[in-house]
């Protein structure tokens, strides 16, 4: 029915209308993502001008109704430079011929009206929840445009989506007659973040409802002091419980959200101790009273505390007193339990606590085993996913993981569009096209710098939408033809392209970095230093357009436009080209800090001072380049400082050389001597047995006439080698000393960082064909993080044997390699077992055992190289 009347007021408006191509394929579609329901006419129509057209709203429009209007009006003027007046529809003038209905048939007459005559559902059923249609009809001879909302968010999106219709052809603003209906998939889709006052820079708030948004929270702590990668009173947790509100910040950020139709929870730090609990309360009621919408209980990294059933029962109880039940009251479990369903905190809190109704928050990546898993504890709705975007890489002008500013006065550098996948778990597009029937939320977490929203919530936002119909490329250009423009959107994706491969040639800063470690950004090879220049060159070219094109086109505030997108880009490109043409100590000293450590581990004092005396000749001019060339960015006092250290004197390194190894012993005391459990931290169920399970091969070595071994011992005699938290010892098993090398948690790694032990096996007198048996076994048993981290053994300086560290080695603990050639041409086989990162890890703690070691006649056992 529908399909048969647009096609008769089609007709009808012949006269008026231009006549185009069918769209027939999808890509042809200028909203993103495709409505479910879009139907063509094969015609367009002109977008009048001030004087004959008007924007229309309800004489009861809500106020994001009123919001959605005058966003409307903004972003046709910004791009194609008419400004439509906005009216209420008792005032509309009798002048105007092409009226645009925007509104909801509650409060907009005239709109309910029209779909009552043309037969245009709009309500809670169809489209439902956050939808909203699109349908042009005629009133005598007014051309209507029907854009309506079946609640006030979708009044809102329906206005972003006709937007996307109008294009500029010659002089002429048109758009195609077709009829849409859409709605989520993902019915709440939201933007918490833990540094509220970012959600108010103008124009964030904005982005979240362009990328189809409908909840965010409020959490602030005014106590955090800001670091060199973090803001100022960042609430990862939320407020902190009984901490005084900042009540006119708090306010502003719930009424502006409120403007715009967002839900907005109230999200409070609840671990907390017994005597605490009633400032959780007081808190939350100083929320509610602020006018937020639900209530989030927030327990997260800090763990549940000492009376979680408590408090989650009174904030139920206060949540009810005002309203607030079912998914009004959020709950993001402890650290493990975030990660896991099955847990028993979680089965208590869903089945005993009272939370079966609320909304879960879970780090999963929706599947249908996880929303089975919610069922079978006690959640009736579907887990929330919780989506940390931490996983991309750092840039010119940002740290990775977090991208934070790295600019002294806190403007921010530029942030290419980051897909989905570069987040906790790389959840890939088709694996997740199912999502809707494994979660009804989903939600961004991350980029704490706060920008670039229109990027990354959209990522987010436009997927949640219509998962199942998702394109990455096609939304990745919806985005670049907001914020640059329909001509510059083969431009934009071309810069990203260029900015991608030429971050490709240097070190980068990930999320937590240091002097040295990432920071300033250098080329990994100095013999890229023309291709890095080239891909510049090329940049800049490609800015100069999108800087030309981008402010007469572009659909966002132009002072946005300038602050978040022109003007860091042009830095970006700015300070990576004064990084590609430094000298950096790095450059000519690579592995400085090693052979230094190393000289003094071995007493080889005089080719220290040496080393020291000419690196320092070489070095001083280009420190003092650096520090005046880097000025205005963060952390190059300490990283000419660091240098300075590094080229003082011997007394230093000796003294650098006793407190590392003293720190690196101490930290593996810790490790080796704690229980079962600490083992392995990210299994549920941890005894005894499972470490005992680490060592029961020992005593079923291969079988064969043993000619010489190695005990564990001999490792230790030279001292060993490690970078980074890496750290190695002995650990004894009932009696069996064993070498370990191993990694604490929650420290950040680079790549190459390792630990080793090296040793002499002397080579017995045989002719015959020899083996090399050794027993290898490590903690991480749950293949967690595979293609991290690595163990090898080194014969010779060749590389006999590597496995990842991630799978489970049940089974094949014992190694068995043939060593026949490499013994025949030396008296000893110098034996190298190194332990190393080939990705960087932030949390993953493994404890590597090499036992027994020795060289066997070859029979049925070997096994070749």
């Amino acid at each position: 029915m529908v399909k048969t009347r647009h096609l008769a007021w089609a007709c009808l408006w012949t006269s008026v209308f231009t006549v185009a191509p069918v769209w027939a394929d999808e890509s042809a579609c200028a909203i993103v993502p495709r409505p479910k329901e879009y139907f063509e006419s094969g015609r367009t129509a002109t977008l009048l001008g001030p004087d004959a057209a008007a924007i229309v709203i309800g004489t009861h429009a809500t106020e994001p109704e009123r919001y959605a209007a005058e966003y409307l009006q903004a972003q046709i003027e910004r791009r194609f430079q008419r400004r439509l007046p906005v009216c209420a529809e008792d005032t509309a003038p009798a002048a105007v011929s092409q009226v645009l209905l925007l509104g909801q048939p509650a409060t907009h007459a005239r709109l309910m009206a029209a779909c009552r005559h043309h037969g245009i559902k709009l309500d809670a059923e169809s489209p439902g929840h956050d939808g909203y249609v699109i349908d042009c009809v005629e009133e005598g001879s007014c051309q209507v445009i029907v854009i309506g909302g079946s609640n006030p968010r979708g009044v809102i999106y329906g206005q972003h989506a006709f937007f996307d219709l109008l294009r500029r052809e010659e002089d002429r603003v048109v758009f195609p007659l077709v009829t849409v209906r859409d709605w989520p998939s993902i019915a709440w889709r939201g933007r918490p973040h833990s540094v509220l006052a970012q959600h108010l820079v103008p124009g964030a708030l904005d982005a979240y409802l362009r990328a189809r948004i409908n909840f965010t929270d409020v959490r602030d702590n005014p106590d955090v002091e800001p670091t060199i990668i973090f803001p100022a009173r960042k609430a990862s947790m939320g407020f902190p419980a009984g901490r005084a509100l900042d009540e006119p910040l708090v306010r502003q950020m719930i009424c502006e959200s409120h403007r715009r139709g967002l839900f907005v929870y109230g999200t409070v730090s609840c671990g907390v101790q017994r005597d605490q609990v009633p400032d959780v309360i007081k808190t939350f009621q100083e929320l509610i009273a602020l006018g937020v919408d639900g209530l989030w209980i927030s327990f997260d990294d800090v763990g549940a505390g000492e009376s979680a059933p408590e408090v989650i029962r009174r904030v139920l109880e206060l949540g009810a007193q005002h309203g607030m039940t079912g998914r009004k009251i959020a709950i993001t479990p402890p650290l493990k339990e975030y990660q896991t369903i099955d847990m028993e905190f979680n089965r208590q809190a869903a089945s005993e606590w009272g939370l079966a109704d609320a909304q879960w928050m879970f780090t999963r990546v929706p599947c249908p085993g996880d929303a089975a898993a919610a069922r079978q504890i006690g959640i009736r709705g579907l887990p929330g996913w919780w989506h940390n975007l931490v996983e991309f890489r750092g840039g010119f002008l940002h740290n990775g993981g977090v991208a934070c500013p790295l600019r002294a006065d806190g403007r921010p550098g530029y942030l290419d569009i980051q897909p989905l996948t570069m987040g906790w778990h790389y959840p890939q597009y088709d694996e997740i096209r199912d999502a809707p029937h494994n979660t009804s939320c989903a939600l961004l977490w991350g980029i704490v710098g706060g920008w670039p929203e229109e990027y990354q919530v959209s990522a987010l936002g436009l997927w949640a939408w219509d998962p199942d119909r998702h394109d990455w490329q096609q939304t990745r250009a919806a985005i670049y033809r907001l914020v640059f423009g329909p001509a510059m959107v083969e431009t934009a994706t071309l810069f990203d392209d260029r900015l991608s491969a030429l971050k490709d040639l240097f070190e980068l800063p990930p999320w937590q970095f240091w002097p040295n470690k990432g920071w300033p950004c250098r080329l990994k090879d100095v013999a890229n230093r023309p291709r890095a220049i080239a891909l510049l060159d090329e940049l800049n070219q490609l800015l100069a357009s999108v800087r030309s094109t981008a402010p007469h086109e572009t659909a966002i505030d132009r002072t946005r436009l300038e602050a978040v997108y022109l003007e860091p880009m042009e830095a970006t490109l700015a300070w990576a080209r004064t990084m590609a043409t430094l000298e950096y100590p790095e450059y000519s000293l690579s592995g400085f800090e090693r052979t230094m450590l190393q000289l003094v581990d071995a007493g080889s004092l005089d080719e220290a001072t040496r080393l020291l005396d000419s690196s320092r000749e070489c070095v001083e001019p280009q420190l003092a380049r650096i520090s005046e060339a880097l000025a205005g960015l963060k952390g190059i006092d300490q990283y000419v400082t660091y240098w300075d250290e590094q080229l003082g004197s011997l007394d230093w390194w000796k003294q650098r050389a006793a407190q590392r190894r003293a720190d690196m012993e101490q930290r593996f005391q810790k490790l080796i001597r704690g229980d079962a459990a600490s083992f392995f931290p990210y299994k549920e169920q941890v005894t005894d047995d499972t470490r005992a399970a680490l060592f029961a091969a020992l005593a079923t070595p291969p079988a064969g006439e043993v000619l010489a071994e190695l005990d564990a011992a001999a490792w230790l005699q030279e001292p060993c080698r490690f970078s980074g938290a890496f750290c190695a010892g002995l650990f004894n098993w009932n009696g069996q000393p064993l070498v370990a090398i191993a990694y604490p948690r929650h420290t950040p790694s680079q790549v190459d960082d390792a630990g080793e032990v090296r040793a002499a096996l002397p080579v017995p007198e045989y002719t015959g064909q020899l083996v090399l048996d050794a027993f290898v076994n490590d903690t991480r048993v749950e293949n967690r993080y595979p293609g991290h981290r690595y163990m090898q053994l080194w014969v010779n300086d060749q590389l006999l044997w590597e496995d990842d560290i991630a799978p489970s080695r049940a089974g094949s603990e014992w190694i068995s390699r043939d060593v026949t050639e490499l013994a025949r041409s030396s008296k000893a086989l110098q034996l190298r077992f190194r332990v190393l990162d080939r990705r960087p890890v932030g949390d993953h703690l493994s404890i590597a055992f090499l036992g027994p070691v020795r060289l066997r006649a070859a029979g049925t056992q070997a096994t070749p190289p």
